[in-house]
């Protein structure tokens, strides 16, 4: 407490004991002092009628209530002059202080992905202070699931809609004044795009900054359950796998059940190749509409080949794998076609959409599927209809990678293969024609390659066919081939077993044919062989063990050492045959 000073003087800190004494001071009070240290008499003034009055100031500098004890007291007397009750409290305020404020909502119990949910929004004045704050505005933010989008939409007094995602503001840009007395409501419609949780921040901004004022914010959690689906992905469901490549004829199933009605229809937008995934674009899809029901499947067919003529490219295309053959009659493609596409009916409503398609006439890397379901009931499950990938994407994504095999059809030669899968099986035809040759360096470096099967076709596999595909570990040679082009197997280090078919008919191994199998133990070559080609076996380290078919009439074997019928000329000394010591025969 500080006393300003006044006619007279300034009120004096009284110290001495004996003086605080006087008026019964405790530890900690504060006494003063007004009149001259050793009095004042009272004779000099005229006390009676209104007496004298006296003014002072002060300054209290914590709020709170204190008590002032008056005492009027005669110093040579020593005793009080005026009564023992003469006191006075002083209650001191806290300087002004704005009003505190709050958010109120109230969540609704049950939240469902992609439907919109009413949240009123009540900002008040939570306890009331002096004044309120000028230019304001209010945020909003969420966040959700990975991906996840919440849309925020509201109507003002003006009767204007806002509407924003994620985040965004409520108020004039330039912020507008809440008075230290407030309440306001705003009715919200909000749009979760995923199930999960989420959080709703709300918050009062400065306009200008964006800085939270006074910490007035509050976070609500959200928990947002998945639509109830009107179709069901039912047995055999969509198939095959997506974990492995695919190749050859394949049968694509989309097996669904509707929860709401009976299946209507199966809608299918298709892109291929390089028009899947990320590099999308709906322009260059392929789109059909197949009913569901057997008998309606089949009209879809006939629709279809009566009418093949005003199909676009791509839909010719997807017809070819199907196996439609344009030098056949309709009738013959209907035929075809109903066989490759058609419907099952299955159990309590369920029902299976089957394609057969052979890969290999699609020529394509991937194929890629994005599905949706109608029912009678109007209920519809994905919707194919999108802007962005993958964000706008709300249809069943099905992407399959495929293996196709380049095809020269006028030479019958495979000429190059495309595809990532361990087990490839060559197809005996594509486009319904034989396949005879494996060309050079078809399967060259196809490192993930582990297995292949040729089929009885083939005569010719070329120069490199399967160089450097080094974790390839077996291979059977069917009896249909004749000819092992140069280097066909080199550098496959991987490569155990090389298996030629009984009757084999191959005639020729060419050169450095299966140079640098490193992992190859033991070989026998079949009678029909007459010419084996320069350095055959050359760095095969693991090689100990050649043999010959004992009815060849060119070459002969002896311990596991290949030379020529008679003896007459060594050809080859495994690598990896044991042993310090070898005697040439005569």
């Amino acid at each position: 407490i500080t006393f300003e000073s006044i006619p007279g003087g300034t009120p004096a800190i009284v110290t001495d004991e004996t003086e605080r004494g006087y008026v019964g001071a405790q530890e900690g009070d504060l006494v003063l002092a007004w009149g001259p240290g050793t009095g004042f008499p009272l004779g000099d003034v005229d006390y009676s009628g209104e007496g004298a009055t006296t003014n002072f100031v002060a300054t209290i500098n914590k709020a709170g209530s204190y008590e002032v004890n008056f005492v009027f007291y005669d110093i040579n007397g020593q005793k009080r002059l005026n009564g023992e009750n003469e006191t006075v409290t002083i209650t001191v305020k806290d300087p002004s202080v704005p009003s505190t404020y709050k958010f109120s909502y109230t969540i609704p119990a049950e939240i469902t992905e992609n439907e919109e949910v009413a949240i009123d929004v009540t900002f008040a004045t939570d306890e009331k202070g002096d004044f309120g704050y000028d230019k304001v505005r209010f945020k909003f933010a969420a966040t959700g699931p990975e991906g996840a989008t919440v849309t925020f939409k509201a109507t003002d007094s003006n009767e204007v809609e806002h509407s924003f995602t994620n985040k965004g503001y409520w108020g004039p840009a330039d912020g507008f004044d809440i008075l230290a007395e407030y309440i306001a409501t705003t009715d919200w419609t909000l749009v979760f795009s995923k199930a999960g949780q989420y959080t709703i921040t709300f918050s009062l901004i400065d306009a200008d900054t964006e800085e939270v004022i006074a910490g007035i914010t509050d976070s609500a959690t959200v928990e947002v359950a998945p639509a109830a689906e009107p179709a069901i992905i039912a047995d055999p469901g969509v198939s095959p796998s997506t974990e492995e490549p695919i190749s050859g004829e394949v049968a694509f199933t989309f097996g669904f059940k509707s929860a709401t009605g009976n299946l209507q229809e199966l809608e299918l937008d298709i892109y291929l190749g390089e028009n899947a995934g990320e590099n999308r674009n709906y322009a260059n899809h392929l789109g059909i509409n197949l009913p569901a029901g057997s008998d309606a499947v089949e009209g879809w067919v006939d629709e279809v080949v009566e009418g093949y003529s005003t199909l676009d490219s791509k839909f010719h295309g997807l017809l070819a794998a199907a196996g439609y053959d344009t030098s056949v009659e309709a009738d013959a493609n209907k035929e075809t076609l109903k066989s490759n596409i058609f419907y099952t009916a299955g159990d309590n409503g369920a029902g299976t959409w089957t394609i057969k398609l052979d890969t290999a006439v699609l020529e394509e890397e991937a194929i890629e599927f994005l599905v949706a379901v109608r029912d009678d009931e109007g209920a519809q499950w994905g919707n194919n209809n999108f802007v962005t990938y993958p964000d706008d994407v709300q249809a069943f994504l099905y992407n399959v990678t495929l293996d196709y095999f380049e095809f020269n059809e006028e030479t019958k030669t495979i000429i190059g293969y495309h595809g990532s899968g361990e087990v490839v099986v060559i197809p005996s035809k594509i486009n319904g024609v034989d396949v005879e040759t494996i060309g050079d360096y078809a399967f060259g470096e196809c490192v993930s390659l582990t297995s292949i099967t040729i089929p009885n076709s083939v005569t010719t596999i070329g120069d490199e066919a399967f160089s450097g595909c080094t974790n390839l570990t077996s291979i059977t040679i069917p009896n249909s081939v004749t000819s092992i082009g140069e280097e066909a197997f080199e550098d496959c280090t991987g490569l155990t077993s090389v298996t030629f078919q009984e009757t084999s008919k191959v005639t020729s191994i060419g050169d450095y044919a299966f140079y640098g199998c490193t992992g190859l133990t033991s070989i026998t070559i079949p009678n029909s062989v007459t010419s084996i080609g320069e350095d055959v076996f050359w760095v095969c380290t693991g090689l100990h063990s050649i043999n010959v078919d004992p009815s060849n009439t060119a070459y002969s074997s002896d311990d596991g050492v290949l030379y020529n019928n008679d003896k007459t000329t060594l050809v080859t000394y495994p690598a990896g045959k044991t042993g310090n010591s070898f005697t040439i025969p005569n």
